[in-house]
């Protein structure tokens, strides 16, 4: 079975509609007939930093985004070869926010700190 997808552009904005079987599912899994091509070109997953201790299941080449933390934390992966994490990077008048990718199958602790302290900690599932 074909599944549709069907883009509208109004006013400068797009809106992506598709079948309800086109729901995210909780754990991703690739296929030999993905959707939306490479995981790299999907939006990322979110991790607020209230969810710490939060696990977040991946697969290969998916990103997820660190919300509400300042470009002083410090993200550290416990395994870069499953999981790379990045810090937010700015001088102030502008912050990328922090970060990362899913490299390959595995498991990675990432650990935030803020000056020395643990502010927070997630657990990455790469399948």
């Amino acid at each position: 079975m074909k599944r549709m997808l069907v883009a509208l552009a109004t006013a400068g904005s797009v809106v992506l509609m598709g079948a309800p079987a086109m729901a995210a599912d909780a754990t991703p899994s690739p296929s030999p007939s993905l959707i939306g091509g490479s995981p790299a070109t999907w939006s990322p997953l979110h991790a607020k930093r209230s969810e710490s201790g939060k696990t977040i299941t991946l697969v290969p080449e998916q990103a997820v985004l660190f919300d509400g933390f300042s470009d002083q934390a410090r993200f550290t992966s416990s395994n870069p070869k499953v999981f790379v994490a990045k810090d937010a990077e700015g001088n102030g008048t502008y912050t990328a926010q922090a970060g990362g990718y899913a490299v390959a199958k595995g498991k990675a602790s990432v650990t935030v700190k803020r000056g020395g302290k643990v502010v927070a900690h997630y657990v990455i599932i790469v399948k």
